[in-house]
């Protein structure tokens, strides 16, 4: 009796809890439908990177900031960022958060720069853009030129609907001498288009999940850039093809679980009008 006691309890609590209306602060929240990146490799190793967010807004917000990673660069120089209203001026008011005005922030010890975009927002969508340059995040290398670049990093608390990004490469390289491999979700797509550019695509793009694109072509279409003297090509091939062959397996594992997924939905069709007999009676004979 004691333990049938300790059940409706449980219920009771339950169905008070259910009950209880939402905070403002739940009701607030925020989409991030469409990322659009175009980058552009300078022949000096530079990527110039215009980077626009579609995002829907869900009570009233005043700023929002995406983290740009250095790893790979030189350092980023952000050259401008825009919102619904127009272009944005910079400031140094953090806390003020003057609207239309944005402010980069650096971090150090991860390295990260932190672009915020200030202004005030409420139950609207609207398009924010940032430009930055990546300075020398393409490589020359003795046999190869690589681009090796996180265009969009972990950090990002909410799914993207989808995000496409572009690359173009310097002038004068051809759709035959590019090979271009995306990093992130195992539905993403690589695509080298007819003028040697490459196109990365995801939908959706999970909360918390990379992407990045690994791009061969010749190295002297960084005819400005530094060399390195050592070779890439070959440990480049060997890297994608142990990727390939990861990715290869996740992709079964994948399938499998789905198919086990399938299985058991179907199961409990058959199954679920018992289901709750069942339960009727093991509540009722404790």
């Amino acid at each position: 009796m004691r333990r049938f006691t300790i059940m409706l309890l449980a219920a009771l609590v339950a169905a008070v809890a259910l009950a209880v209306p939402a905070s403002p602060a739940a009701a607030k929240s925020y989409v991030i439908t469409n990322v659009t990146i175009d980058a552009q490799v300078q022949p000096n190793g530079d990527v110039r990177v215009h980077e626009e967010r579609v995002l829907g807004f869900s009570g009233s917000f005043s700023y929002v900031y995406w983290d740009i990673g250095m790893k790979g660069s030189k350092g980023i120089k952000v050259l401008g960022a825009s919102g619904p209203e127009g272009p944005y001026t910079p400031t140094k008011d953090i806390a003020g958060r003057p609207p239309q005005t944005y402010a980069v922030t650096y971090d150090p010890l991860d390295p990260t720069v932190r672009v915020n975009l200030f202004f005030r927002l409420s139950d609207t969508g609207a398009t924010f853009s940032v430009d930055y340059i990546a300075l020398g995040a393409a490589k020359r290398f003795q046999d190869i030129a690589e681009l090796y670049w996180q265009f969009i990093g972990s950090g990002a608390a909410v799914p993207v609907d989808n995000a496409k990004i572009t690359i173009h490469l310097p002038s004068g390289v051809q759709k035959s001498q590019v090979r271009a491999w995306a990093h992130g979700p195992l539905w993403g797509n690589v695509h080298i288009e007819n003028d040697g550019s490459v196109l990365l695509t995801v939908a959706p793009l999970p909360a918390n999940t990379f992407v990045e694109a690994r791009v061969l072509f010749p190295a002297d279409a960084l005819s400005k850039a530094g060399p390195i003297a050592t070779p890439e090509l070959q440990k480049a091939l060997a890297e994608e093809k142990s990727r390939a062959v990861a990715a290869n397996q996740q992709r079964a594992a994948a399938r499998a679980a789905e198919k086990r997924a399938r299985l058991a939905r179907r199961l409990w069709g058959i199954l679920g009008i018992g289901a709750p007999l069942a339960a009727l009676v093991y509540v009722f004979v404790l």
